[in-house]
């Protein structure tokens, strides 16, 4: 996955999807945001917390597609 965008709509879609996300689950994969880089130049952001999940599109130049879960707490330092 390789994409770029802007920084302010990196915070934007980041500081959405965080409030979906619970340290009271024990799985790590929970803990993350999951990236998925599509073709329609759009970059999908989603986190849960199995009670609830929240997701934001943010607009970006996809050059790879593909997709990852980053920890919460390495992407908002």
């Amino acid at each position: 996955m390789k994409i770029i965008c802007s920084q302010e709509s990196l915070l934007h879609g980041i500081q959405t999807v965080q409030k979906g996300i619970s340290s009271r689950i024990g799985l790590p994969i929970y803990n993350g945001i999951l990236f998925e880089a599509n073709e329609d130049n759009k970059v999908h952001l989603f986190a849960t917390d199995l009670e609830i999940g929240i997701d934001c599109y943010i607009p970006a130049q996809v050059i790879e597609t593909g997709s990852t879960v980053i920890p919460s707490r390495i992407i908002s330092e």
